[in-house]
């Protein structure tokens, strides 16, 4: 293997890992993955735009897993889920429709703070 041919092969091992444990914090806590795919994919994705946007597709197919998974085991209420729903929808289409509008240095700066938020949150 060539010395190119090595590295990409790395980057796509750091990649594997990083969806892997993505994956498994999204199942285990509902959360987390997102966090881990977005420095994963930065480098590779060529921006932090770009890596927001194959985070949340990424996160898109983990929750849809995990939650057939937790539907399976009857560890689900739907009932109890789907009043958000509507409203969870929106925020997605407002967030998605800002996304290209939101300088980028802004984006991470959101992103930091919510990082934070939830990190100080969940030590409380």
């Amino acid at each position: 293997m060539t010395h190119t041919e090595n590295k990409m092969h790395m980057e796509w091992l750091i990649l594997a890992a990083a969806a892997l444990l993505a994956g498994f914090l999204n199942g285990l806590l509902g959360a987390g993955g997102g966090i881990i795919l977005y420095y994963a994919m930065r480098r590779r994705a060529g921006g932090d735009r770009t890596a927001f946007q194959m985070n949340v597709a990424a996160i898109l197919v983990f929750s849809l897993i995990s939650s057939a998974v937790y539907l399976l085991h009857g560890n689900l209420d739907i009932r109890a889920t789907l009043p958000f729903l509507p409203v969870a929808v929106a925020g997605g289409f407002l967030g998605a429709f800002l996304l290209p509008r939101i300088r980028v240095e802004y984006l991470r700066l959101i992103f930091a703070a919510v990082t934070v938020f939830a990190g100080v949150r969940m030590l409380l």
